[in-house]
């Protein structure tokens, strides 16, 4: 199986569309270099697997999003979409298309980050889908998923896979006679504070660079 994102697969073909060719070729000039290495890396892989290559142009013209119509060409050869995107993956589930991600990626993390395309009237239906949803959207036990505005990144919501199903996150504050109270100062340490509250949850991990309030919120909880 080709490792490249975006692709469909099965077990006899690989289906490229055209606008991921497209979106290729203009990342072989990013400025981060590592991008640029992976995407002229990507097409050399290409060049080399022709023979099992589907190049599919059926929405070329198309105003329809990238994304519905990699999910329409995947129902349409019964393939897996391959991709590491959270946000296509929920898609993915939701319109009941296998999915895999690539590039040996998947390690477990306990967030993950949904950027969505929201309406005029800032509404997304894949979203209002995900907070009723009864199932796990394919996230791990206690996995948070931060829902940001793809264009302002503002934080629209915050899931948790709890208990077999997602649940919105409540926020909550530390209190302790030393610090009175402590309120979390980013989406991050809101999962982080949740999880804390959590009191079957016996091990507890909180990772990140330093200075950014881990073993402060860590010790305050100690003695709360």
């Amino acid at each position: 199986m080709l490792d490249f994102p975006q692709v469909i697969v099965n077990e006899e073909d690989i289906v490229i569309t055209t606008d991921v060719l497209k979106e290729l070729d203009g990342l072989k000039l990013n400025s981060n270099s590592e991008t640029a290495f992976k995407a002229r890396r990507s097409a050399v892989v290409i060049s080399k697997n022709l023979e099992r290559i589907i190049f599919n142009n059926e929405f070329e013209n198309d105003n329809m999003k990238v994304d519905d119509k990699l999910l329409k060409l995947a129902a349409k050869y019964n393939g897996i979409l391959i991709t590491n995107d959270v946000y296509l993956k929920v898609k993915c589930l939701i319109s009941q298309v296998k999915t895999k991600g690539y590039g040996g990626t998947e390690e477990y993390s306990g967030i993950l980050y949904w950027d969505i395309e929201l309406d005029e009237n800032k509404y997304n239906a894949d979203l209002e889908k995900l907070l009723e949803s009864k199932t796990t959207m394919g996230t791990n036990e206690n996995q948070y998923i931060i829902v940001r505005d793809l264009t302002t990144k503002e934080i629209l919501s915050i899931v948790q896979n709890r208990n077999g199903e997602i649940k919105e996150v409540i926020p909550y504050e530390i209190t302790n006679a030393w610090i009175n109270k402590i309120y979390p100062r980013n989406p991050e340490q809101r999962c982080l504070f949740n999880i804390l509250q959590q009191k079957d949850i016996s091990i507890v991990y909180a990772g990140g660079q330093f200075g950014t309030g881990k073993s402060f919120i860590l010790n305050n909880y100690a003695i709360s």
